[in-house]
């Protein structure tokens, strides 16, 4: 099985491999939609900014949030 926009399965299983498919897909939403791609930046910077204020104790400067937030969907 191949997969589109030259992404391939050994992508599927490193963190530089997931950025890069990431990257593609919002590359593509982009190319679609404009304005669903900053619905979507926009509903990503609020999952990171809520999930950082609830589980950051330490000082500001030293809290950074995860690059896309993670949902687990049970898959």
């Amino acid at each position: 099985m191949k997969l589109n926009f030259k992404i391939s399965f050994s992508n599927l299983y490193t963190r530089d491999g997931l950025i890069k498919l990431d990257e593609t897909f919002l590359n593509y939403i982009k190319s679609c939609d404009e304005s669903l791609f900053y619905s979507l930046i926009e509903a990503r910077e609020k999952a990171a900014s809520s999930l950082m204020s609830s589980q950051c104790h330490l000082p500001s400067s030293q809290c950074h949030p995860p690059v896309i937030p993670v949902l687990d969907t049970g898959i």
